[in-house]
């Protein structure tokens, strides 16, 4: 059924693909398609769901867990997770997050920070500041760091949130226990040394 334009109602358009689905599955599973095909909107006229924001492989593999409950998750992990978060479908949203916290390492913080950002990962986005303050010495190292500083000031509040206290966080089946910490990071700016103090 998945992908058989046979009986197929709906046709998502992305990058030079189309992909054919049915209305009622998607509705079953996605508040968001229930309400695209229920209102008054675009989608539900036309019969056609334009997509710019996700790769086909990736909406493939959105769909496929619609339909069967199952997708390469570990494959398109951060990818499938935004999907997931935009249609609303809290399972598979859980299945990423879960895999992502399983490759969090010192190297890929800052990104996994990053994509944490988005309103109903905000489990996800507390483990990776966590994650971050207890491996400050080599996460600060990282170019990406000193890039999120500059590029994304807002998330520097969201790590300032940790308090002066011996946390324990649970990420993945490992109990790790977080120690209050205070790093300073010094960059150069031109002839000028600015000293940069997180205190978590």
């Amino acid at each position: 059924m998945l992908f058989n334009p046979t009986k197929a109602d709906v046709v998502f358009s992305v990058e030079n693909s189309k992909l054919f689905a049915h209305k009622t599955i998607l509705a079953a599973r996605s508040p968001v398609f229930a309400a695209m095909f229920q209102n008054d909107m675009q989608e539900r006229k036309t019969n056609i769901v334009h997509v710019t924001d996700i790769k086909s492989a990736v909406l493939c593999e959105l769909l496929r867990f619609i339909y069967t409950g199952n997708c390469q998750w570990e494959k398109f992990a951060e990818e499938l997770l935004y999907a997931a978060d935009k249609y609303d479908i809290e399972e598979l949203k859980l299945a990423c997050e879960q895999e992502l916290r399983k490759r969090l390492t010192e190297s890929n913080a800052v990104s996994l920070l990053v994509l944490s950002v988005r309103p109903q990962t905000k489990e996800l986005k507390r483990d990776v500041v966590l994650f971050i303050s207890q491996n400050k010495a080599a996460v600060f190292k990282e170019p990406d760091w000193f890039d999120l500083i500059k590029s994304r000031p807002d998330l520097m509040t969201e790590i300032k949130l940790v308090k002066r206290q011996s946390i324990q966080i649970t990420i993945g089946r490992n109990v790790r226990k977080v120690p209050p910490f205070e790093e300073r990071a010094k960059r150069a700016n031109g002839n000028q040394r600015r000293e940069l103090c997180i205190l978590l």
